[in-house]
């Protein structure tokens, strides 16, 4: 994974799980082609033609594992149904959908499918 050690000193001072990066990590790298991912600051970006899905850490920790939630930011051109978003803000290319993930067993096909619809979008869509 390029940018390994940079990423475990930013997710160990947030005090964030690094394996759930490293799963969605995974996962987008074989559910999308030709992208890559850059650290802006305390954010993660993944992008095509530009970014589609965006990482970034919560300032809520979890009082059992005193671990902050992953936060995951996926854009779509159109709203998406689902109560597994903490919040859906429109913006200029579409909708911004933000969910919480503590753990990787939340990766289930439906966010795979949204993590595939949003890399397309960002491929086609956005290019031009």
């Amino acid at each position: 994974m390029p940018q390994e050690s940079e990423l475990r000193e930013l997710f160990k001072l947030k005090n964030v799980n690094f394996d759930i990066f490293e799963m969605l990590y995974s996962i987008v790298c074989s559910a999308c082609s030709n992208i890559h991912f850059f650290i802006e600051g305390e954010r993660v970006i993944f992008r095509s033609s530009t970014g589609f899905l965006y990482v970034w850490f919560s300032n809520a920790a979890d009082e059992a594992s005193r671990t902050s939630p992953l936060v995951v930011s996926i854009l779509s051109p159109q709203r998406l149904d689902s109560d597994r978003f903490s919040l859906v803000v429109p913006c200029q290319k579409g909708y911004m959908h933000h969910i919480s993930i503590t753990s990787v067993d939340e990766f289930d096909e439906q966010f795979i499918g949204w993590i595939k619809d949003a890399s397309a979008f960002s491929r086609y869509a956005l290019a031009y």
